[in-house]
Parts: C-alpha cells; structure tokens; sequence
C-alpha cells in the first residue's frame, strides 16, 4: 500500500502507518468522528519504545502533550500531526521545560521521532553539562578572588 500510494503522493504524504478499520466512526452529521477515531486503541507496533532515561521521558511527556496522544517512535513527527503551529508551541514547551533553546526547523527536520527525541535529549545533556562546567569554574575562581 505504501508503495502504491508513493507512485502518486510526495514522500511526506505518504503514512508511515496504517491501521485497519471495520468502518470509520462518524458523527450524526455523517462527518469523520475524529475524537471516536483517537480512542480506538494503539497497536504493538505503534507504541513507542521505552524511554532511556529521565531527560528521554519528560522530553516525550512535553511531545505528548502537545500533540494529545502518544508519540510514535517509527513515524515522523509530521506523519504524526503536527503542524507548523503545533511545532512551535512543541518548541515553546520543550524550552519552558527543560530550558534547552530547539529551532522549530529542527522539529520537521528528523525523519522520525526517536531521532528527535534523542536531539533534544543530547541538547539538554549539553545544556547540563555545560552549566555545571561552568558552576564549577566559578567556584574555582571565587575561592582565588576570596579577599577574606
């Protein structure tokens, strides 16, 4: 089917996963039910892989949040639903949360999510290490310059 629908859909078009229906829930209007269409349960293969650590989780939990449901480790963030707004508002509670400062390009930029969730993840570790770095190096000194 994927290959099918690349013949003649652009490649960020095409779904990075599909999942089988009996019938599309509808509304008493005859509309997509698209809240009914979330409820209906995630399969194995969709379900994200487990987190690596704390920084992995609360970067997940803020992408989640977001986005309303769980995030999908194999498909990309756009395939996913997020939009450019929804980008920023994801850039704007990722920098809230954890105070790691993510361009809204880099959002769109990773063929998958995990591949996301770990840039960020190496940003914030960076961030970390960068800050004690620099605790550390202000100790030093203020111990030197201590007049007393």
């Amino acid at each position: 089917l994927r290959q099918e629908l690349g013949k003649v859909l652009p490649p960020y078009m095409v779904p990075t996963w599909f999942t089988a229906l009996q019938a599309l829930p509808v509304t008493a209007n005859g509309k997509l039910d698209r809240k009914a269409l979330a409820a209906y349960p995630v399969t194995e293969a969709r379900k994200s892989k487990a987190s690596n650590g704390g920084a992995r989780e609360r970067i997940r939990e803020c992408v989640n949040l977001v986005l309303g449901f769980d995030v999908v480790d194999d498909a990309s963030l756009a395939s996913q639903g997020v939009t450019s707004l929804l980008a920023v508002i994801l850039v704007e509670t990722l920098s809230e949360a954890l105070g790691v400062v993510v361009d809204v390009e880099h959002v769109f930029a990773h063929a998958r999510a995990a591949s996301f969730l770990g840039y960020v993840e190496e940003l914030a570790a960076t961030k970390t290490a960068t800050a004690m770095a620099v605790k550390n190096r202000v100790k030093k000194k203020s111990k030197k310059l201590d007049p007393f």
